[in-house]
């Protein structure tokens, strides 16, 4: 592995401990973080809790509840079970303050060893850190210098050795000399490569990367001052040497100095070399050392937040029997609860003190006798459903009832043609004065038509609620299919009161339209008629006199036997799938869409 590689591993060695410990210290405390999350939510349901009992406590100082007025000496089974579900309440709130005591000892524990692991990183780091530096800066720097001095040494003494020879013999005696001496002879052949060697040397060392720019910068600068500080050494040591060539006690001590510098360099960079091995174990044993902290402190995380975690799970269990104790003696109390012990009670001492009931006023037709029970005409047919658990009023049901009688409905102009009107005021009061004992057999059939169509006009919410641009727009859709989806989706808006008497009229209609070649009552005829009665409108087109003739009660007619079974059938299913809660809440006239309210109760 080249300098440069080891250089950057043992930097990015650094980094992965360092950064494998703050991992581990952000985990912890990540976990911290909910923990405190934990203690914010207690510490509010606290508090949530608490201002309960205040209000509690608030509402029985300011208004004490005086139940010797409403009850006597009795004291309700309600208030019986309402108190033990506030003193559950209340040892509620006395256990999560223990568990929240609990849960805050906790986070301080491992807070504790969150701190300590931080100021081990932070230890581990420097010294770490220093080590690497301590071996990294010997290594690129000072081992070069020493190498260097070394051998330049030993290229001036192999340099002035040569000079000596030169200067001493003739050239072939020389080179006999020369070539008899192994020792020049290698100093001689090894020159060049020496020279090369140191150079590359040099080059290579001083061209070493730590890992920064600014490094790798001072690295080159260095490179060249030393390349060219050798070569002015070298030059200047040629340049005495061949001033001292002439003398020859000069060059010989120059010689022995040279040999004892090589000794003392030699000596220094043996001891640089030491150094440095001593720095480079020193720096192994400091990064394995590091990576035992590493395994500590992942060690000390895992048990610490395992101990917190047993600690707080085993507590928040004792908290939850406890308060499944408090939760269980508030349920045996509901088995006290008794509304109908405390209405009864209630309802007793209401009788003692005997408070008058306001007695109704009938209304009183200044042309007929007698009171009318009701106002039946321009009333609202849901109170009507409502107040009298019927979806269809007894008033239709009888005029229908009186109409569909064969020779009636063989009546030509049923419909069309108006009962005297003192008649039709007559037959309006007596079903005002008493619905249930109004009798019809010997009626004329006409007034009992037109009461219906008045019944039908004077209602406070027309039947079928549907403008003249809808029912213009729905008779504009060709096919009948798409029309029959819109009209089913019509009278699924409708209440139950106004879609069973929809429902009963159109059946009706239907009926007087099978005699229509003997009545001479079409369809086209009881759309002109019961236009205004069903929708409240009088369904005129633009030029007066003219009567525009939609489609909406012509299907209703003849599709009404699978029209509204099928919209029962969509409502009942809308219906049944509601919590039964809901549906017992349902005015009757919705409620009815699944059978009579009763029924609804008892399932």
């Amino acid at each position: 592995m080249h300098k440069e590689d080891e250089i950057a591993s043992i930097n990015s060695q650094l980094n992965y401990v360092n950064e494998v410990i703050k991992w581990s210290i952000s985990d912890l405390d990540g976990f911290i973080l909910s923990l405190n999350s934990r203690l914010r939510a207690e510490e509010t349901y606290i508090q949530a809790l608490a201002k309960i009992t205040e209000s509690t406590v608030n509402t029985a100082n300011n208004a004490p509840f005086e139940k010797k007025n409403y009850f006597g000496n009795y004291t309700t089974t309600f208030q019986q079970t309402t108190l033990q579900y506030e003193k559950s309440i209340e040892k509620t709130i006395e256990l999560r303050r223990e568990y929240i005591s609990c849960l805050k000892g906790q986070i301080e524990l491992l807070t504790k060893v969150k701190e300590s692991h931080e100021q081990r990183r932070k230890k581990i780091k420097a010294v770490l850190g220093e080590k690497n530096t301590n071996f990294i800066t010997f290594r690129t720097r000072e081992i070069s210098k020493l190498h260097k001095s070394y051998i330049n040494k030993c290229l001036e003494h192999a340099s002035l050795q040569k000079q000596i020879l030169i200067s001493s013999h003739h050239e072939d005696a020389n080179l006999v000399d020369y070539h008899t001496s192994p020792h020049m002879a290698r100093i001689s052949t090894d020159e060049p490569r020496l020279s090369n060697d140191s150079s590359s040397a040099s080059k290579g060392d001083d061209n070493h990367s730590v890992g920064s720019s600014s490094f790798h910068d001072y690295s080159l600068n260095s490179s060249k001052k030393s390349s060219m500080a050798g070569f002015i050494t070298q030059m200047r040591s040629q340049l005495a040497n061949a001033a001292a060539a002439g003398d020859p006690s000069k060059q010989n001590t120059r010689l022995a100095k040279l040999k004892k510098d090589i000794t003392d360099t030699d000596q220094e960079y043996r001891q640089g070399i030491r150094t440095l091995e001593f720095l480079r174990k020193r720096q192994i044993e400091t990064a394995i050392h590091a990576m035992r902290h590493v395994e500590a402190i992942l060690l000390a995380k895992s048990d610490a937040v395992k101990a917190v975690m047993v600690t707080l799970c085993k507590h928040e269990q004792d908290t939850l029997l406890n308060q499944y104790d408090s939760l269980k003696n508030s349920l045996d109390s509901i088995d006290y609860l008794n509304g109908k012990k405390d209405t009864n009670q209630l309802l007793l001492e209401y009788e003692k003190l005997g408070f008058t009931k306001p007695k109704p006023i009938y209304y009183e037709n200044y042309y007929y006798d007698g009171k009318c029970k009701e106002i039946l005409f321009g009333s609202d047919l849901n109170e009507y459903a409502a107040e009298h658990q019927r979806t269809v009023p007894l008033l239709v049901t009888k005029c229908i009832t009186a109409v569909e009688i064969q020779d009636n409905l063989e009546k030509e102009g049923i419909y069309r043609i108006s009962g005297r009107q003192s008649n039709i005021d007559l037959l309006k009061n007596e079903f005002e004065q008493d619905e249930e004992s109004v009798e019809l057999k010997s009626r004329d059939v006409f007034t009992i038509a037109s009461v219906l169509k008045v019944y039908l006009r004077e209602l406070k919410q027309p039947l079928f609620k549907l403008t003249m641009q809808d029912r213009v727009e729905y008779s504009q859709i060709k096919n009948y299919p798409e029309r029959r989806n819109v009209l089913i989706s019509k009278l699924s808006e409708l209440s139950k009161s106004q879609r069973d008497t929809l429902a009963a009229v159109v059946a009706h209609l239907a009926k007087v339209e099978k005699y229509s070649p003997v009545n001479k009552m079409t369809l086209k005829n009881l759309s002109v008629i019961f236009t205004p009665a069903l929708f409240h409108d009088h369904n005129q087109a633009e030029n007066n006199g003219e009567w525009y003739s939609d489609k909406v009660l012509e299907d209703l007619v003849l599709q009404h036997e699978t029209l509204f079974a099928e919209v029962e059938a969509q409502q009942q299913r809308q219906v049944s799938s509601l919590p039964m809660a809901n549906i017992l809440n349902l005015p009757f006239s919705t409620a009815a869409t699944v059978g009579e309210k009763s029924s609804i109760a008892r399932r």
